[in-house]
């Protein structure tokens, strides 16, 4: 294949998406999409894709009033092993940033911004971006924002996660912002300030969540990230809707059982069951459910006590937690899903035939010897019973089967299963 450098005019007005088979021209294609005299209204957006596994890329879309880009995002996945540097910095320019860096700076129409930075810092002109909603800054090597930043009038996303930033200073405060992502330090009293924020994701390492988180009194989406430490104030965000919760192996703490808790929450991940064991029945409308990981032995009678509370619940995942029975599912009879894999459940109840709407069942790894026969579940399309103890057919055949007996269960419980994981694996079912 030629190496010849491609007409990227031509590409840019016919293509939505381009191949490019080498990484070398990466840079050539930054300089030439931020360059505003290449451009003009109303272009296409544009997908350019290098390598052969399309790991980094460049995508761009454009104003259709203007010369100018809209939304300018880059992944370096090809870069991570080698130094990325050329691609940011020129040591003939007085202040050592490339060019293509200045002219992002021209696009006056740039509404969003993700871009990696493998530079400490930015030039202070983000006063000639007054349109400038989201900027992902993550991966990025920058130790500080220019003070010009902290002016973007309309900036509603940030996310500054597993960047060189240390700190986010008391004038991110400044910002109209409504999604906050970061893995650096913030005070308390700068965090209560955004009572506007909607959505909010924190990657900090040992993370105790302050007290006043409980005033970010619009949030409906919360990811917080090794957790050392939490109080109930944060069981007070009444309109939220989306709790990913993890926990540092450290963390001994738990929430009180407080009535109309989180009456609004619809989904809930977490590695911690036991700081949830005394709340989780009070999320009324909870419809997703994903926990993991062992659970303290003592708390799982608890759990599955509240589990069975949770009739709103249409998908549990709920992986090596310890479970020991399911008999605190057959009352929740939107169930759709239904994850149960690597815990200790010896027997399947009859009763389950009670979830009529029960799409997929994973019960892999769990000491199941038999199942028991279940009025039709029509409604079921996946089983997977890896793992389990259900006797197989060793007459030598090719598939390893469940022994007649067993297959002619299924058979009668689950008459439309399109896909059946069996000991040995896919199974022979119709």
């Amino acid at each position: 294949m030629s190496n010849e450098p491609v007409d990227k005019s031509k590409i840019l007005g016919e293509y939505r998406e381009y191949d490019e088979p080498w990484i070398e021209p990466f840079e050539s294609w930054l300089e030439f999409l931020t360059d505003p005299n290449n451009l003009r209204p109303g272009l296409k957006s544009l997908d350019v894709y290098f390598g052969h596994f399309r790991t980094t890329f460049i995508k761009a879309t454009f104003s259709d009033t203007q010369p100018s880009l809209c939304s300018l995002e880059i992944d370096l996945f090809d870069f991570i092993d080698v130094d990325p540097l050329p691609l940011f910095v020129d040591a003939k320019a007085s202040d050592g940033l490339k060019s293509w860096i200045y002219n992002l700076f021209q696009h006056s129409e740039l509404e969003e911004l993700i871009i990696p930075f493998k530079i400490s810092k930015l030039p202070d002109l983000f006063d000639k971006l007054p349109k400038l909603k989201s900027v992902n800054l993550s991966g990025s090597n920058l130790d500080n924002l220019p003070p010009s930043f902290y002016r973007l009038p309309v900036l509603e996303k940030l996310g500054t996660s597993f960047s060189g930033l240390t700190d986010l200073p008391p004038e991110i405060a400044n910002l109209p912002l409504r999604s906050l992502s970061f893995g650096q330090s913030i005070s308390s009293q700068v965090l209560a300030g955004f009572t506007e924020l909607t959505s909010l994701n924190c990657n900090h390492s040992q993370y105790v969540v302050p007290q006043e988180i409980g005033q970010l009194i619009n949030l409906r989406s919360l990811t917080l990230s090794s957790v050392t430490n939490a109080s109930d104030s944060l069981l007070k965000l009444e309109k939220l809707e989306t709790l990913n919760l993890r926990t540092h192996k450290s963390a001994s703490f738990g929430f009180s059982d407080l009535a109309g808790a989180l009456p609004k929450l619809k989904e809930l991940k977490t590695n911690n069951a036991a700081a949830f064991a005394d709340v989780l029945g009070n999320f009324k409308n909870l419809e997703i459910l994903d926990i993991d990981g062992g659970q303290p032995e003592s708390v799982i009678p608890k759990l599955q006590q509240s589990l069975a509370l949770l009739h709103s619940l249409k998908r549990a995942r709920l992986e090596r937690v310890g479970l020991t029975d399911m008999d605190w599912c057959v009352s929740l009879t939107n169930l759709e899903f239904l994850g149960l894999g690597d815990n200790a459940i010896k027997a399947v109840p009859q009763s389950l035939a009670n979830l009529q709407k029960l799409d997929a069942i994973l019960l892999s790894n769990n000491p199941i010897s038999t199942f028991p026969e279940l009025l039709p579940m029509p409604s079921v399309t996946f089983i997977d019973l890896q793992g389990t103890k259900i006797p197989i057919d060793e007459d030598g055949s090719t598939d390893i089967q469940p022994i007649p007996e067993e297959l002619a269960k299924l058979k009668q419980a689950f008459p439309n299963v399109e896909y059946l994981r069996g000991m040995g694996g896919p199974v022979r079912y119709k």
